[in-house]
């Protein structure tokens, strides 16, 4: 995209954090499927293009903001680690190392984030005229949403007990 190269060890790797994060999240396991793939691949083009055009509009973050969100970020591992010590040998690396690969893609990151918000800050529109224009469309011409449920059991089988396996030889005898 442009000037930057996205790498399938890349995508594959974000596609590893976003099912982490969704597992975590959703408390359930998500499995792989090439859909999500595919759309992490977007998200990275669609970045790189914003990313572009933000720089093109000069839109800049400051070290400071850089530093206070990776501030943050790591405050908050450290919270759910423990400690310092404890976050450094789960990442296999010193804070000092973390805060270094972490500053420039928090960099890429504030930087297309305050390019959509500068985008979306011209957006006027209200609910009532969104709930108008859907209003506008005939029936007959949106698309059928078919219902869609998920369900979930957890089933535990204890294991028999002694006494209850003689019980029902004697019972079945």
């Amino acid at each position: 995209v442009n000037d930057h190269i996205i790498l399938k060890s890349d995508v594959d790797q974000r596609v590893a954090e976003s099912l982490l994060q969704l597992q975590q999240q959703r408390q359930q396991q998500i499995d792989f499927n090439e859909g999500i793939w595919y759309s992490v691949l977007q998200n990275q083009v669609e970045r790189y293009i914003m990313l572009d055009q933000a720089r093109q509009d000069s839109i800049m973050v400051t070290d400071e903001q850089v530093n206070a969100q990776i501030n943050q970020r790591i405050n908050q591992f450290i919270a759910q680690v423990g400690s310092e010590a404890a976050l450094e040998r789960q990442l296999g690396k010193s804070i000092v190392q973390i805060r270094a690969d972490l500053r420039e893609s928090y960099r890429e990151e504030m930087i297309v984030g305050q390019y959509r918000q500068l985008l979306m800050s011209d957006v006027t529109i209200t609910r009532p005229e969104v709930e108008e224009y859907f209003r506008n469309i005939p029936a007959d011409s949106l698309p059928e949403i078919p219902e869609q449920v998920a369900i979930s059991q957890i089933v535990a089988i204890p294991p028999p007990l002694e006494d209850a396996r003689k019980e029902a030889r004697q019972f079945a005898e």
